[in-house]
């Protein structure tokens, strides 16, 4: 009871309930318990005159900052999801009555779960990952105890030059900069607990996404050349970017119907091997092809074939062909060698001035010799031309016919 007269000289008293609330006591975790886990439940036994509880946990004695400080709990027990490993906790909880709230309970202490940090695996890019776009989400496997995690990216397998060095909060990054396109990468991660780390995870290596390729430029047959073979040799300048190539020939600019299509040409040439028409309009182009798809169609060119009767020399040993014939820029001269031998070739006009020589170490099988006279401004018009073959001394002549412009 208190009394009072509040300065009236009445007397004032009122009369509170006299039982006090008894300390409650603790059962789990008991005093000095280790590899305690997360997701414990804290129990303590119920305290006489208690309405609620108040919980607290500490990673101290004094319990100065607890970790966990829950009041009005109406139920003797609490489970404890913020533990993490490695740690040293203590924990106490006291009574709540209607009128009076009660001492502390004795403290306990108890150690959490000896854990060594899970060494974090890839999930995205996986290793060796192809077409990754520019501003990825990088994951990784988690552990469930972590604090965080270190990420980092680098150009070079040594991680001497690291591009992105970073502690995160959780399992997955992004990138704060755009990457750059068809480049290599290489990344790893560490899990991050307390005061302990995991060892870095294996290092992973993924390729950017490739912009499309840029349209070709067609070379050869040139656009409106005429007395083209009827086998050309259609050639096109290299295209940034392009992994292979897609060739169509067509009568008609809107290429349908196709005359002939082929695709994966590794190479900015194609000879076609099958023999178009004599004296017809052709429409040709081509187009880069990589892992993200095909680039722009060139420009079309046109040509104009002409007739060709190639000249030919047949021995047990060799089968030579020179064509076309007539021809207009360019000749192509066919070796087929059942040995390995040395072969020379020149091309003289009528007045005996040379246009042409080369020397070629022939293969057993067919072999394919070019000869261009393009800027060759004397060879112009129109004339004969001698073409002398020498395959292992053996001396080869044959006459041609040159088409003018």
């Amino acid at each position: 009871a208190r009394f009072s007269t509040y300065g009236r000289g009445v007397w004032d008293f009122r009369i509170f309930d006299s039982k006090s609330v008894a300390r409650p006591k603790l059962i789990y975790p008991p005093d000095g318990a280790k590899e305690i886990e997360r997701g414990t439940k804290l129990i303590w036994s119920s305290a006489a005159n208690a309405n609620f509880y108040r919980l607290q946990v500490a990673d101290n004695p004094r319990f100065e900052n607890p970790i966990l400080d829950v009041s009005n709990l109406s139920d003797t027990s609490k489970i404890f999801s913020e533990l993490k490993p490695n740690l040293t906790y203590y924990w106490r909880a006291k009574g709540v009555g209607k009128n009076e709230i009660g001492d502390w309970s004795r403290a306990f202490v108890f150690r959490s779960i000896t854990r060594i940090p899970n060494v974090p695996q890839a999930i995205y890019p996986p290793d060796n990952a192809k077409q990754i776009p520019l501003m990825p989400k990088f994951r990784w496997s988690g552990d469930e105890y972590a604090d965080g995690y270190r990420f980092q990216l680098s150009l070079d397998s040594s991680f001497a030059d690291l591009l992105f060095d970073v502690e995160v909060d959780s399992n997955e990054y992004v990138p704060t900069n755009y990457l750059e396109e068809d480049s290599i990468y290489y990344w790893r991660i560490k899990t991050i607990l307390g005061n302990l780390s995991s060892d870095f995870s294996p290092t992973y290596k993924f390729a950017t996404v490739v912009s499309l390729p840029e349209s070709p430029t067609t070379i050869s047959p040139k656009f409106g050349e005429k007395s083209v073979d009827r086998n050309p040799l259609l050639i096109w300048e290299d295209s940034p970017k392009a992994d292979y190539y897609e060739l169509q020939i067509a009568r008609n600019s809107g290429f349908n119907p196709l005359v002939f299509e082929k695709d994966s040409i590794y190479s900015s040439q194609y000879r076609l091997t099958d023999t178009l028409k004599s004296y017809q309009i052709y429409m040709w182009r081509v187009r880069g092809k990589n892992a993200s798809g095909a680039g722009n169609w060139s420009d079309y060119s046109m040509f104009v074939t002409g007739e060709t009767v190639p000249v030919e020399y047949f021995s047990k040993k060799t089968r030579v062909k020179v064509y076309p014939n007539p021809f207009y820029d360019r000749l192509a001269i066919e070796i087929d060698s059942r040995t390995e031998s040395d072969a020379r070739v020149r091309l003289y006009s009528l007045i005996g001035k040379k246009l042409f020589e080369t020397e070629k170490k022939l293969t057993k099988g067919k072999n394919f010799i070019e000869a261009r006279f393009s800027e060759n401004l004397s060879f112009r018009n129109p004339s004969v031309a001698i073409c002398e073959i020498q395959i292992n001394g053996r001396l080869l002549f044959f006459k041609l016919v040159k088409l003018g412009e």
